[in-house]
């Protein structure tokens, strides 16, 4: 799923509850922006007539760069700077 819906918790909740999807992924992009990834996709398999393959992995974005890595301890400095008044 993309676009703002996919990134509503209650109406998620609902879907997984009603159990009529075997799997729903929401992908990273899941904002508006995510609709262009989709018809960037969707042209992919349409127009250039490629194949959808699937490995069965779930998450086959994992090169996706999702930001700088932070230790336990500089999370909790920050942390405790910015609560000070």
């Amino acid at each position: 799923m993309a676009g703002g819906v996919a990134l509503n918790c209650v109406a998620n909740g609902k879907l997984k509850e009603e159990n009529i999807f075997k799997d729903i992924f929401i992908q990273p992009a899941a904002g508006d922006a995510g609709g262009a990834l989709g018809a960037a996709l969707a042209a992919n398999y349409i127009f250039y007539e490629q194949e959808r393959t699937l490995s069965g992995n779930m998450d086959e974005m994992s090169g996706s760069y999702l930001g700088p890595e932070f230790s336990s301890i500089e999370i909790e400095k920050t942390a405790r700077n910015t609560m000070q008044f």
